[in-house]
Parts: C-alpha cells; structure tokens; sequence
C-alpha cells in the first residue's frame, strides 16, 4: 500500500491491538483510537484506566506496535510507535498517545 492509501485506511477504521512488552512477555488488547496529524507525524490518542497491566508494560518500555485490520477487504496496517501517557485527572482516565515512527500497510489476496 501506497502513503495515501494507508492514512485513508487509518482515518476509516477506529480499533486496532495495541502490544507491548515487558521483559520479554507480550501482551496485547484491543482498543479504540483517533488519529491526530501534526506536522508531518502521525499521532494514535487513546482512553485507558490509568492503572493495570497496559499501564505497567509501557512503564517499563514505551516502545508499542498497532495492528488495524480489516476482515472485510483483507487488508492490514502494523504502526510502530512510542507511547506516552497523559493523565487526565478524571475518573482514574489515560489519554495514551502513540507518535508512530513506522508504518506499513498490506492487501492480502486470496
């Protein structure tokens, strides 16, 4: 996939798996985002409990991986990016904000 059918791909789905690591032990759950572009980057904003195991892993490394997938036309994107957390100060919430570094994108045929 080309850079502009990707970032038409992103901005037409809304959930994806978020993994990390920690010490060696994957962990990965899905999520709902919005996309944010800002000069050039492409940022993922998210909502967590500011407390648990995503919480944990990217405390000890803040390095993730997004898959967005979709079923229905057999294509994929993997995002590679730093996560950071803003708390928001209500309800125990994190806004989770990955800056993606490296994104490649793919349409499987059958």
């Amino acid at each position: 996939m080309d850079k502009s059918e990707i970032i038409n791909f992103i901005n037409c789905n809304n959930t994806c798996v978020l993994a990390m690591n920690n010490y060696n032990c994957p962990y990965a759950v899905p999520m709902y985002y919005d996309v944010c572009f800002q000069n050039d980057r492409i940022f993922f904003i998210m909502k967590s409990k500011s407390f648990g195991k995503k919480m944990h892993y990217m405390n000890n490394n803040e390095n993730v991986c997004l898959v967005i997938w979709n079923q229905d036309t057999s294509t994929s994107v993997i995002v590679y990016g730093i996560a950071c957390c803003e708390n928001s100060n209500c309800y125990n919430e994190t806004t989770l904000k990955v800056k993606a570094f490296e994104i490649t994108g793919r349409k499987f045929y059958c």
